[in-house]
């Protein structure tokens, strides 16, 4: 698992395994942080602290599951409208992305 303080400024070159998961990590001490996991857990432990998989919905943009955020507490609206932000920004430029996007404003 790779976790970063800082957003990443362009997509990660391709990597040795398959990436199952772009999502971001949330601990009081630590803060949100982004991570790139090799498979798709349901339960993390960072920190010494067991957070648990939640899936954030953007039904202003794509109306779809758009990003997964772990945490030991379920996302606070601040919480999920931060990374639903993030991971718009994330996937602007990814065809699927754009294409759910075009899909809703039909």
């Amino acid at each position: 698992m790779e976790l970063r303080t800082q957003p990443r400024q362009s997509r990660p070159s391709r990597p040795a395994r398959p990436v199952a998961s772009e999502c971001w990590v949330y601990t009081p001490d630590g803060g949100l942080r982004e991570a790139i996991l090799a498979c798709g857990p349901t339960t993390l432990i960072v920190d010494g602290q067991p957070l648990r998989q939640w899936c954030l919905i953007d039904r202003a943009m794509v109306d779809c599951a758009l990003a997964i955020v772990y945490a030991a507490e379920p996302p606070s609206r601040e919480l999920r409208e931060r990374v639903t932000g993030l991971a718009r920004l994330r996937f602007a430029n990814r065809s699927w992305f754009r294409a759910l996007s075009m899909e809703r404003e039909a």
